[in-house]
């Protein structure tokens, strides 16, 4: 089984525990294994891909979890909503297809196995379905109910099993301190003007008073977003700014500033206010970024665990026959294939 997928993804957004900030968005994360599908398999046999040409019915059984069973019609819906979602009417090959169907049986183990074990429904959870999307999240993302069943149980078989001592953190970070590194960084101040002349004007002048007039002139002169704090861009590391800005402040020592630069945008003056060394980051510097990193390597480990117990418990049987395409194998999830030929 993989040690994580596309719709452990979606939980991070469908099932939060108190406290705990939300993560990847699901849809992203799955755009993205679909893009690397379509990637992988340009060129591949059309004939996989659903169409006119396949009809199947759409109470024909898909999927056997247990007692339960899931019929075409219910992956169907699946995949249909998650295209809606995308705003992508793009055909769907067999590997994107399988991909998906992947996703789809992981949440069928764990719907079948919410509602055996009594949650047929999330009263307590109920308005979030109803609740806008949080930063971070993607916009217009709901809860059905069927999702809110599966938070509900997610929530009581690993959510305790997520926290993280300030104990944990600590040795993390003790262990790779080295790796916590804060990289070089430049602090710029820019001023931007659309005349030419202004600019020589400006750039003569600073020969003659340097930064504090710098600073002076920006908030006069400067028709940049950045006018009002006195030219301040902020904090830079390599590979944040188009290189030919980079390859222009990054040569200036501090307190030096730039010739005038023509770009599209009209004429730039840089003044490089410091260079912040690159240093290790103290552990107070890092601490929350370590808290969720090992949360959400403890969250990977327990779904994982978690999905390996339900497999063996349940043993999914799929119904190749009742698709509309055919699973690539390579991509189908192992133990659900291993499932499928039990005896």
């Amino acid at each position: 089984m993989r040690a994580y997928g596309p719709y452990r993804q979606l939980h991070r957004i469908l099932w939060q525990p108190p406290g705990l900030p939300v993560a990847v968005p699901c849809v992203l994360t799955l755009a993205l294994a679909l893009a690397a599908c379509r990637s992988d398999k340009a060129g591949a046999d059309a004939s996989a891909a659903p169409g006119s040409a396949w009809f199947k019915p759409d109470q024909a059984v898909v999927l056997t979890v247990g007692s339960e069973s899931f019929t075409f019609r219910d992956f169907n819906q699946y995949r249909q909503g998650f295209l809606s979602a995308m705003g992508d009417s793009t055909p769907l090959g067999s590997a994107e297809n399988t991909t998906l169907l992947n996703e789809f049986i992981e949440r069928s183990l764990l719907l079948a196995a919410a509602r055996n074990a009594g949650i047929h429904r999330a009263p307590d959870l109920e308005g979030a379905a109803k609740a806008p999307a949080q930063p971070g999240q993607t916009a217009g993302l709901t809860l059905s109910g069927d999702e809110l069943v599966i938070q509900e149980y997610l929530t009581r078989r690993i959510g305790g099993q997520l926290q993280v001592t300030e104990a944990e953190a600590e040795a993390h970070y003790a262990r790779h301190s080295g790796e916590y590194m804060m990289p070089k960084r430049y602090h710029v101040r820019e001023i931007l003007v659309d005349d030419e002349r202004l600019a020589r004007q400006i750039h003569a002048e600073l020969r003659e008073s340097g930064k504090p007039r710098f600073s002076a002139f920006a908030r006069q002169f400067s028709r940049a977003s950045s006018a009002a704090n006195g030219g301040d861009l902020g904090l830079f590391q390599q590979g944040q700014l188009p290189p030919d800005f980079e390859k222009i402040i990054m040569g200036l020592k501090p307190g030096g500033y730039s010739e005038v630069m023509r770009t599209q945008y009209g004429f730039h003056i840089f003044y490089l206010e410091e260079v912040i060394q690159s240093h290790p980051q103290k552990y107070y510097e890092v601490r929350e970024a370590i808290i969720q990193q090992l949360r959400m390597d403890k969250e990977r480990a327990a779904h994982a665990a978690l999905l390996d117990e339900l497999v063996a418990e349940y043993r999914p049987a799929l119904h190749q026959s009742a698709l509309d395409f055919v699973p690539d194998p390579s991509i189908l999830t192992r133990t659900i294939v291993e499932a499928n030929h039990a005896k």
